[in-house]
């Protein structure tokens, strides 16, 4: 269920759209995983056929309840439909996206097997990683979404890196059962910093090194990102 709230009005706040791979007049393919960040942006999207009738470029649906599709920020159009059953499988254009207005500093999210050609975006490729391990960054966006709720443990060390971080949780209408969204946002560092075993990250901008079994981690791992409770009970 979508909740309607803006989430990062009470965690993080907003940033500009940074530099990246920007699309120019001509139309720019960017394959998924990655999130596009666009201001006065167009889309064209396709999607792999063999995949079936999905939605990987998100032009109507989300991961989980903290995302976002390019409807709630575009006008989209061009049903594609499956024959016979006549379902919605996605839309194929996304005319006025605006994601640099809005709260939340994270872009929408494509996923492999979506194409996308636009103009007046930037592009940022992702890829998950999960420690143990070590994290060089410039400029880089790591989230974490779990709907089990784990103590998931990042450290401190991306959080000292961070322009911005938070951490989210909502608990559905009736139930105990928490789901937990961790960002953190424009990351730089110095040198490599560490994450432990209990951190997967959803990351673009950073480079991810595995720690080995031979290696060491000195690092103590606890988190002291503030954390922000909503009820779906009223």
């Amino acid at each position: 269920m979508k909740y309607a709230m803006t989430i990062t009005s009470a965690a993080l706040s907003a940033k500009a759209i940074h530099a990246g791979k920007v699309a120019t007049n001509l139309r720019d393919a960017y394959s998924g995983p990655g999130r596009l960040k666009c201001f006065a942006g167009s889309c064209n999207f396709a999607v792999d056929t063999s995949l079936g009738c999905i939605d990987p470029c998100h032009t109507y649906t989300y991961n989980n309840p903290f995302e976002y599709s390019f409807s709630d920020v575009a006008m989209v159009s061009g049903k594609i439909r499956h024959y016979p059953t006549l379902e919605v499988c996605y839309y194929s254009k996304a005319n006025d996206i605006d994601t640099e207005s809005w709260w939340d500093p994270w872009g929408v999210k494509i996923d492999a097997g979506c194409t996308a050609k636009c103009t007046g975006c930037d592009f940022y490729p992702t890829e998950v990683f999960t420690g143990p391990g070590s994290l060089v960054c410039t400029e880089g966006d790591c989230y974490n979404y779990d709907d089990r709720a784990p103590y998931n443990d990042c450290g401190t060390e991306i959080e000292d890196a961070s322009e911005e971080f938070g951490e989210l949780t909502l608990l559905g209408h009736g139930s105990n059962d928490a789901l937990v969204f961790e960002g953190y946002n424009n990351i730089t560092t110095s040198g490599a910093i560490m994450i432990g075993k209990r951190c997967s990250l959803d990351c673009s901008g950073c480079q991810f090194t595995k720690k080995r079994r031979s290696d060491r981690l000195g690092a103590s791992y606890h988190t002291r990102a503030n954390t922000w409770y909503y009820s779906n009970d009223g």
